[in-house]
């Protein structure tokens, strides 16, 4: 039963139910409806098994008529009872009315097999049986109809039977008098009250245990899929976090990704920048370098011009003298020898500031130095006015 239950769940579209209507507010309308479901599930097996039980009982009635020689009976019973059951499956599949009618045609057949045996005592243990097998529509208000039905007429019928004339009664007199055999008499052949109470009493405690077990069924079924329901609620709710947690994992994942790429983007461009400073400064090195060179060329060729600039005005400084001189010595050569010597001396000192000066003039016989003339010194001034050459002046 717990597996045919699980099947049961198992089949409902509980987990497409869940995820297209679930909202908080609906949750109990929600519970309601897979409720119903599987309730409709459990009626449509419970059918299905009835169908298959009732073609049973429909079995064992056709033995029982080919053995008592009782088709009469048997096609008015057997055959009106599968008919009407199995027509109402097919109308009106899953509802109270065909569970009702369900235990009211096993009732029939029992009183079919109780006709047929002649009253056999041991054929009314169908009677449990017939009760029990309605457990499977787990609905303990469809065992009572057939109860009602049976203890009912049995009461009518035993009244019937005492205070009213029984011809007198639309109800054929065979079917009243089968009814009142099933009833426990005492020796006499009266009603014994005591046994038909304890008869009922049985019946009734036998009804009632199987509509608690089929109660319990129905609870479980029902505890099973709340559960059920419950525990998709949290996997949906689990499904849901991790949605966000996998959406929000996107999120970052791209938002580093892209971080990523603006880095590596700034890293590619500063490599460049890197390299165009690189390549800048290596041209600036060269340049500086090139500059550099110009430079020691230029003061080279500034030096060679000062140099040469030097030359030149040393070589006019020197012409121009040698010229001023010569015009000196020209015009004075036929002065004496002191009074050309003061003259050379006084423009001498003049041309090269200096302060005193003597003129010298070697006597080759003699090999001395005479001084003929001077700046502000004479050859009367001096000491020596003659001087060996190589002594010194």
């Amino acid at each position: 039963m717990l597996n045919s239950t699980n099947e049961i769940i198992e089949k409902l579209n509980v987990a497409k139910t869940l995820y297209s209507k679930f909202d908080k507010e609906a949750e109990q309308a929600l519970s309601d409806t897979l409720t119903q479901e599987a309730l409709d599930e459990v009626y449509h097996r419970g059918d299905m098994v009835m169908m298959g039980f009732v073609g049973l009982h429909f079995l064992l009635g056709l033995i029982f008529a080919a053995f008592y020689n009782t088709w009469q009976i048997f096609g008015w019973v057997g055959i009106t009872a599968v008919i009407v059951f199995y027509t109402s499956v097919f109308v009106y599949p899953k509802t109270f009315f065909t569970r009702a009618l369900a235990g009211i045609v096993l009732l029939a057949f029992v009183l079919l097999y109780i006709h047929q045996m002649k009253g056999l005592p041991e054929i009314r243990f169908f009677f449990f049986t017939s009760f029990t097998i309605l457990i499977v529509y787990q609905d303990w208000r469809s065992l009572w109809p057939s109860v009602f039905l049976l203890f009912g007429q049995i009461l009518v019928f035993t009244y019937l039977g005492s205070y009213i004339n029984p011809n007198s009664i639309f109800i054929g007199n065979e079917y009243q008098d089968f009814i009142l055999r099933i009833i426990p008499r005492d020796e006499a052949g009266r009603v014994d009250p005591e046994g038909l109470g304890f008869y009922v009493g049985i019946c009734c405690l036998q009804v009632m245990l199987a509509g608690l077990w089929a109660h319990f069924l129905k609870r479980q079924t029902i505890g099973e899929v709340l559960s059920k329901q419950k525990l998709l609620t949290k996997q949906l709710e689990v499904e849901q976090a991790n949605e966000r947690l996998e959406e929000n994992v996107r999120l970052k994942t791209r938002e580093l990704q892209e971080a990523l790429e603006v880095t590596q983007a700034n890293e590619e461009e500063l490599r460049q920048n890197m390299e165009e400073l690189q390549a800048t400064q290596d041209e600036m090195a060269n340049k500086s370098q090139q500059l550099l060179e110009n430079q020691e060329r230029m003061q080279t060729v500034e030096k060679e011009l000062r140099e040469r600039q030097r030359k030149m005005e040393r070589q006019q400084w020197l012409e121009s003298n040698l010229s001023r001189f010569d015009d000196i010595m020209r015009l004075n050569y036929d002065q004496s020898l002191e009074v050309f010597s003061d003259i050379i001396m006084l423009n001498l000192s003049e041309l090269l500031n200096a302060t005193q000066g003597a003129f010298y003039v070697y006597d080759d016989e003699l090999m001395l130095l005479k001084m003929t003339g001077g700046y502000a010194c004479t050859p009367t001034t001096v000491k020596n006015r003659n001087s060996k050459s190589a002594k010194g002046c």
